[in-house]
């Protein structure tokens, strides 16, 4: 009867060493997705940043420049249509 209790602390060990490797895999995955979206969000954010220092409304501008001047499209100066 003695013998049952080191087979009891065999499987304490094993149960800890479960636990342990769990704990370092969700670990590891932890780190790998949050880098993961980290490069993307530092990739985009360098983006965004590049488009907001350019100026923003040139190519609206000069599109509604366009679209008034070519054969009355839009709305004239004195708010009728024209």
């Amino acid at each position: 009867m003695r013998r049952a209790a080191p087979r009891a602390e065999g499987a304490c060990c094993r149960a800890i060493l479960l636990i342990r490797a769990a704990l370092l895999a969700f670990l590891a995955l932890s780190v790998l997705v949050v880098g993961f979206f980290s490069y993307f969000y530092v990739k985009y954010d360098r983006i965004i940043e590049q488009r907001f220092r350019d100026p923003v409304f040139t190519t609206q501008r000069r599109s509604m420049r366009a679209a008034n001047g070519a054969g009355g499209i839009g709305f004239s100066r004195c708010g009728n249509r024209g």
